[in-house]
């Protein structure tokens, strides 16, 4: 691009100059004929006054190019000056663009966040510019790879809700789903509280602590509370609906959100979703309804979240109460509440419709499906990645980072993927797509782990080291579920993450060292909120066979097995006696006590326990089906 620059002209006229004819060429503009042949650039607005400075950006010329350009000028009157003078310029060269990393795939725990990043440069060394656009496409999760799609279909005649009267009784006769369906064009969802991945039903009361809607505004002749509206209100977050990013709500008295102000009576409401007005709505309970009598409206801004409680709103005219909630969340997902429905609720409809009214997400219609105690949960795709740039220019030599956000939240376990497309001014690379995969884990955390290794346990504090701990199962042939490396602190004391495990599932805890006696726990462990801890340490029975040693009122696990059979006898004797010989320092097998240095102490100690028949202990018929087993 390039930028031209002028001072506005003296013109005599009253309104001095009104317009510009702007022209550029690859070739000099030195004429009329060459003027006119020139291309047209059109300048919006209204020219300054006489002296003033004009901008006008020129975009989307050839990389290092010369351009020429020449302007005239006119009055209210058309009459056009002579060419100025002819200016030119060239553009800089073709940018030239990359990418690092290429690819990113990040394993995430549970309702947890991650960030990443993807480095964008402009890679020239002589001036240019790189233009970007960024994207993220292609989402793919656990559910929803292989579905069934459930579309609600009803006929009926064609109504004019103009001309319809309020008191004539609409026998429209609809249709509901029991318990789920969707998904709908866009992806999204519903499901209710009676199914058992549904949500629970949760009735927070907002008319006391909540703003009250006072001002409705009247959509015709009837009472504003029957038919009209309120707002806008400030959610207090960007709301993602159908891929449109929402800030403010209205809410309609006849029991629906809305994105925009309705301007006309809406007291039919029709199967989702439906062209006619009006659209992009959320609708917890949409029907003839009328609080001109009793009821109220509250809404409130809560966090994360917004909600708009209607309290005693009756249908027309001034009949039954109807007490109901729709709760908002920022990351996209909707719920109704329905607290108290005294009232016909086969003449409603109940879901969400796009703002062209081209797709949606109908739960019911016009048929009986409500009641006390109703919990529905309207959810798209999940959003698991977020990026915090969309666009931007990077000058030769510079880079820019494109930070990702990965919101694993309460999503299913699986593989998430998405496409992180970068569109660029880039001739040679105009696109560029960086897969993005988020892991989703699911663990159980070793939330403390307590163990003494005899060796390195001076009988006040231990020396820090490491340890291997296993999952097993609890029935023969035991086998190894998972197993982490664990950093023990100076109490003995270390935690990890087991990404493996079933949190509904027993265990056996199987702790190894680098020389001492392979330990199991006494019995299976159970997992509680996704938590396992043990500590071996203050009774010899927490060892199964007790094989633990008691050291300064503390247990202990055996030191010495320096060749992990099993065993402490003449072999760990020998290799630890070799070493002593040979006067090995540093942190190796032989070391016992975590000097540094394998001496007479360590020789000692291997001794010692080799005397007394150390081995380990193992549940009944391990030993049968340790080769099976891969030990």
């Amino acid at each position: 691009s390039l930028n031209l620059q002028w001072t506005v002209p003296f013109d005599s006229s009253a309104n001095g100059v009104t317009a510009y004819d702007i022209r550029y060429s690859l070739s000099p503009i030195n004429d009329s004929i060459s003027f006119f042949n020139a291309e047209q650039l059109i300048f919006q607005g209204t020219p300054g006054n006489f002296g003033s400075v004009e901008h006008f950006l020129v975009s989307g010329l050839n990389f290092n190019s010369t351009y020429y350009f020449s302007i005239r000028s006119s009055d209210m009157w058309s009459n056009w000056s002579d060419l100025s003078n002819s200016e030119s310029g060239t553009t800089w060269i073709a940018p030239a663009i990359e990418v690092n990393p290429l690819s990113i795939t990040n394993y995430v725990l549970p309702s947890s966040t991650f960030i990443d990043t993807v480095t964008v440069s402009n890679i020239t060394e002589m001036p240019s510019t790189l233009d970007f656009a960024v994207s993220l496409e292609n989402n793919t999760f656990p559910e929803g790879r292989i579905e069934a799609r459930i579309i609600p279909k009803i006929q009926y005649s064609d109504i004019s809700v103009e001309n319809l009267n309020k008191d004539l009784n609409k026998d429209i006769f609809g249709i509901s789903l029991e318990g789920q369906g969707g998904p709908d064009l866009f992806g999204y969802k519903w499901i209710d509280s009676g199914e058992p991945d549904g949500p629970q039903y949760y009735w927070e009361d907002i008319s006391s602590t909540g703003t009250l809607v006072s001002d409705w505004i009247a959509t015709g002749s009837f009472d504003p509370k029957d038919e009209g509206y309120a707002g806008p209100f400030q959610l207090g977050f960007n709301f993602s609906f159908y891929g449109n990013q929402k800030s403010q709500i209205y809410i309609s008295s006849n029991g629906l959100i809305m994105f925009n102000a309705v301007n006309s009576n809406i007291w039919t409401n029709s199967a989702i979703p439906n062209a006619d007005d009006p659209n992009d709505y959320i609708a917890p309970f949409w029907d003839d309804l009328d609080g001109s009598g009793q009821g109220t409206v509250h809404y409130k801004q809560d966090g994360d979240r917004f909600i708009v409680q209607f309290t005693n709103w009756q249908r027309y005219s001034q009949t039954g109460s109807l007490t109901f909630q729709a709760v908002l969340h920022s990351n996209g997902r909707i719920l109704f509440y329905y607290n108290n429905l005294n009232a016909t609720l086969n003449s409603a409809s109940v879901g969400i419709e796009n703002p062209n009214g081209t797709d949606g997400l109908q739960v019911v219609f016009n048929a009986a499906y409500l009641n006390d105690g109703l919990a529905v949960l309207i959810s798209s795709d999940p959003e698991w990645l977020s990026n915090d740039i969309s666009s931007g220019t990077i000058y030769f030599g510079n880079s820019i980072d494109i930070v990702l956000t990965f919101m694993s939240e309460d999503y299913p376990i699986g593989n998430y993927s998405m496409d992180l497309v970068i569109n660029s001014s880039d001739p040679a690379n105009p696109s560029i797509i960086v897969p993005v995969t988020m892991q989703l884990l699911q663990f159980v955390e070793l939330s403390s782990i307590k163990v003494l290794i005899e060796g390195l346990f001076d009988g006040q504090t231990s020396i820090p080291d490491t340890i291997s701990v296993e999952l097993r199962n609890s029935s023969a042939p035991y086998n190894k579920v998972d197993e982490l490396r664990v950093q023990l602190d100076e109490a003995g004391v270390g935690s990890g993450v087991f990404l493996e495990a079933d949190t509904q599932t027993q265990y056996y805890i199987v702790v190894k060292h680098r020389n001492a006696l392979e330990t199991w726990s006494a019995t299976p462990q159970s997992i509680l909120n996704n938590q396992l801890a043990f500590d071996f340490t203050t009774d010899a029975g927490k060892a199964f066979g007790n094989n633990l040693v008691l050291k300064n009122g503390s247990w202990c696990i055996y030191s010495g097995d320096v060749n992990g059979d099993g065993l402490v006898d003449i072999e760990d004797l020998n290799l630890v006696f070799i070493d002593n010989v040979n006067g090995i320092e540093g942190y190796s097998s032989t070391d016992l006590n975590g000097d540094l240095l394998t001496e007479i102490e360590d020789v000692y100690l291997v001794f010692k326990n080799s005397t007394i028949g150390i081995e380990v202990k193992r549940p009944a018929n391990f030993l049968l089906m340790k080769n099976s087993d891969g030990e």
